[in-house]
């Protein structure tokens, strides 16, 4: 199948000792090069405002600038690299602006209760129209399954339905 090939490619890639399987050091560059294409290409996205595809002087300074600024805020043991833990508070402040922005109807900055409540209830039906599972969160493919079908819910919301939540795992 297309998928077992695309998996086969990927192990090659990674694959330095050629045993056709990745060691625990051959996953972890594969991680490291998985994340950098990603980093590259939402770098691209954000800095590329000729969109040319590639990024001009102007707007490597500006995304250097952006990612000292990020360092600055997150880069609590100052080793001037983001760990694991220090990436995992982005996403969870990303997550925080992200429904701050949609849920926030009187638009102070702050969640109200009743904000806070109109969140956590569209989040439950969330929950139960793709926890397939029932263990009451969801699992990393429905999370997949989310994102597949948001194109088809923002469009809904744009008709008066309320979507998806920013993050289906947030706490609100």
């Amino acid at each position: 199948t297309e998928a077992k090939a695309a998996r086969q490619k990927f192990i090659e890639k990674f694959d330095q000792d050629g045993d056709g399987k990745l060691s625990e050091d051959e996953r972890a560059e594969a991680k490291k090069s998985h994340r950098q294409g990603k980093m590259k290409k939402m770098a691209l996205k954000r800095f590329d405002k000729d969109g040319d595809g590639v990024l001009s002087e102007t707007e490597k300074a500006e995304a250097e600038k952006a990612r000292q600024e990020m360092l600055a805020k997150y880069d609590a043991d100052g080793d001037g690299k983001l760990s694991k833990e220090e990436r995992q508070e982005i996403r969870k402040a990303h997550r925080q602006q992200m429904l701050t922005k949609r849920f926030d109807k009187d638009g102070d900055g702050v969640l109200s209760d009743e904000e806070k409540a109109k969140a956590e209830e569209v989040r439950q039906k969330m929950i139960a129209e793709f926890d397939k599972d029932g263990d009451g969160k969801l699992s990393r493919d429905e999370r997949m399954e989310v994102r597949k079908s948001r194109g088809k819910h923002h469009r809904r919301r744009n008709q008066g339905n309320e979507g998806m939540p920013g993050n289906p795992r947030e706490q609100i």
